[in-house]
């Protein structure tokens, strides 16, 4: 079971970055029309829109693991013996 939990949340989690970092990624490209834009500036112009989606995703990432690090460790404090 707890084999089944993780792989589900590892999925979970792929799919939800991955739609995070595709939706910033296209919002940066929204308005770069290829047709009018030369073959240079339409690849700087990716780029710059893939990093930002990357650095958007990996900040996220990096949130909600200390925000977990932090219910951890409360949740562990709280715990009481018997």
């Amino acid at each position: 079971m707890a084999e089944t939990g993780a792989e589900l949340g590892a999925a979970l989690g792929i799919a939800l970055m991955g739609s995070v970092g595709a939706a910033v990624y296209r919002a940066a490209t929204a308005g770069t029309a290829a047709p009018a834009v030369p073959g240079g500036l339409l690849e700087g112009v990716a780029r710059e829109a893939f990093m930002r989606g990357l650095n958007t995703v990996a900040g996220l990432s990096a949130v909600i693991m200390v925000c977990l690090a932090v219910g951890a460790g409360l949740l562990r404090r709280v715990r009481t013996d018997g």
